[in-house]
């Protein structure tokens, strides 16, 4: 299931917005070498990204809910935790075990649910808050 951007996903903070439009462009990068059957060989490259992005995305979005006095930044810190422990746990799997079919499709569904219930349901509680900032 490829997803595409669209508004409801806006935050009202550009550099969240693109660092979100480029988890979602890797997440869908995934689906495609799933379809083609070389998810195993991708996932791999994602879980190094997911490395990084959770390093950066979160304390740069974090900074901005305080910034902008989001009254989610507190949820939305406590749920950065969450994925980050789950990353772990991915990031040990794939140790243990290397790449493998249950690791790839335990990864595409997190990541999508990630992106669908997250950034929908926390991340744009920012927008009216960085929008009365401009």
């Amino acid at each position: 299931m490829l997803l595409k951007w669209d508004e409801s996903m806006s935050t009202g903070v550009p550099k969240i917005d693109e660092q979100h439009q480029e988890l979602l462009q890797r997440l869908n990068i995934l689906v495609d070498a799933m379809i083609e059957g070389k998810g195993n060989q991708e996932i791999e490259d994602m879980l190094t990204f997911l490395g990084k992005y959770t390093q950066c995305h979160f304390k740069d979005e974090e900074a901005c809910m305080e910034e902008y006095k989001c009254p989610a930044a507190l949820i939305n810190k406590r749920a950065h935790a969450i994925f980050i422990k789950r990353f772990q746990q991915f990031r040990d799997e794939f140790k243990q075990d290397g790449p493998n079919t249950s690791l790839l499709i335990k990864v595409q569904r997190e990541l999508l649910q990630w992106l669908i219930n997250h950034i929908r349901g926390i991340d744009i509680k920012m927008r009216p808050y960085a929008e009365a900032q401009k």
